[in-house]
């Protein structure tokens, strides 16, 4: 059993950090093609993909992957459970094209001041087909517990999505770069495929069930909040950018923000494949708040480490992961890496309540963190123009860390008085 749990984390790990650097190698060439400008552009297609990448399907992967595990041992259940999965991700699918076509003009014009966009909208929008199919599919193999098969989705996928990039981002360009993003997604297509093949014959068919519809409906709730929240508020944030200091500087800030990102994947990823289960299976209220603690403290006192190290190395860092020519202010530098430090503190007791499936609470939450980020970006833009951003980041994680750790605080101080 420790050998195959090793193997499963080695592969776990292969896994994300391949996705990573792929996903860092499309960065590096979007800006030796594009310039930082592109960056700033391509910025809210990088946003667009990110909520559908989780909503395709209507964003029930979660929940396929806990009825797929209810339902292991009972095969005339999971039949019908997975075709009526299958039905509602079409159906959500369809419904969310839809309003992509439909909605492509307005969006462009709304989001660059132009129309010229809407085809690559349309794109996008169409898309998240494949998305969705392999949501499902992930889903499936995450509650049969086949980690190592996930892990072969994730890597081979990845690895598949990067090869033609260089192509399309120097042929097309913007477009081309919009492109290669997609097959970065869309290539765990065939591994997805395979994988599903290898573990169930799957036979779908089209049927509602009203009882499987509200229970995966929650679900969708639940990842709707997510991303009608933070993504959306990044494109709010870039578009107001632009305006203020233009797409270059808008690009400057959408290229500190990815490196961020791939940084913080990386603990995300520890927190969910080793830290969340852990604390799902706590019962007790001292343990679970004393696991909490402990593990902030680990994940901080590592992330500081690494976030120093970022910066004292920042010129190479930047100039090895983006482009020679991309420059940051040491300060403004200061500001985002004391806001991921913040930001990561703030995910770790966070999972708290996605581990004890407080939907609520986790709605709460997500609106919490993007009004900050909005009321801190509109005060610290008007008082320091584009610098603001970096401000308005540091701060408004500093406020949602204190509320996660007086919620935490709370949340202990009920606990104990429940046990005495």
């Amino acid at each position: 059993m420790a050998a195959g749990w090793i193997r499963a984390s080695i592969a776990s790990a292969i896994a994300q950090l391949t996705r990573m650097f792929c996903g860092l190698a499309v960065l590096k060439i979007v800006v030796m093609q594009l310039g930082v400008e592109g960056i700033g552009k391509l910025g809210h297609f990088m946003n667009l993909l990110s909520i559908l990448f989780v909503f395709a399907g209507g964003g029930i992967n979660v929940g396929i992957a806990k009825y797929v595990a209810q339902y292991e041992n009972s095969k005339a259940q999971l039949d019908e459970f997975l075709s009526a999965a299958w039905t509602y991700s079409l159906l959500a699918s369809c419904v969310l094209a839809v309003v992509f076509v439909a909605g492509a003009h307005a969006a462009s014009v709304l989001l660059f001041g132009d129309s010229q966009y809407q085809r690559l909208i349309i794109f996008v929008g169409l898309a998240q087909f494949a998305f969705a199919y392999i949501n499902f599919v992930t889903g499936v193999v995450n509650g049969l517990r086949q980690t190592q098969a996930f892990s072969r989705i994730l890597t081979i996928g990845s690895l598949i999505g990067i090869i033609p990039c260089y192509f399309l981002v120097s042929a097309y360009q913007l477009s081309g770069a919009v492109v290669a993003l997609v097959l970065v997604q869309a290539g765990m297509l065939i591994p997805a495929t395979r994988e599903l093949g290898k573990l169930i014959k799957l036979r779908p068919r089209f049927t509602a069930r009203l009882g499987e519809t509200g229970k995966l409906g929650q679900f969708s709730l639940m990842q709707l909040s997510s991303v009608a929240t933070m993504p959306l508020v990044e494109m709010y944030i870039r578009t107001e950018l632009a305006r203020i200091v233009g797409w270059e500087g808008a690009g400057t800030w959408q290229g500190v923000q990815r490196l961020s990102y791939a940084a913080l994947s990386l603990f995300i990823s520890f927190l969910s494949v080793y830290y969340m289960p852990t604390l799902s299976a706590l019962t007790d209220g001292r343990k679970i708040v004393s696991y909490v603690v402990k593990t902030l403290g680990g994940v901080l006192l590592v992330f500081g480490f690494a976030a120093m190290s970022i910066y004292f190395l920042r010129g190479l860092v930047f100039s090895i992961l983006l482009s020679k020519d991309f420059f940051i202010a040491p300060d403004l530098l200061r500001y985002q890496l004391v806001g991921d430090f913040f930001r990561i503190g703030a995910y770790v007791i966070g999972f708290l309540a996605v581990a004890k499936a407080a939907t609520k609470l986790y709605v709460i939450g997500e609106l919490v963190q993007s009004g900050f980020y909005v009321v801190s970006f509109l005060i610290a833009s008007h008082l320091a123009g584009g610098r603001g951003v970096f401000i308005a980041y540091a701060l408004s994680n500093f406020c949602y860390f204190l509320v996660c750790f007086a919620g935490l605080a709370f949340y202990a101080r009920a606990r104990l008085r429940a046990a005495t």
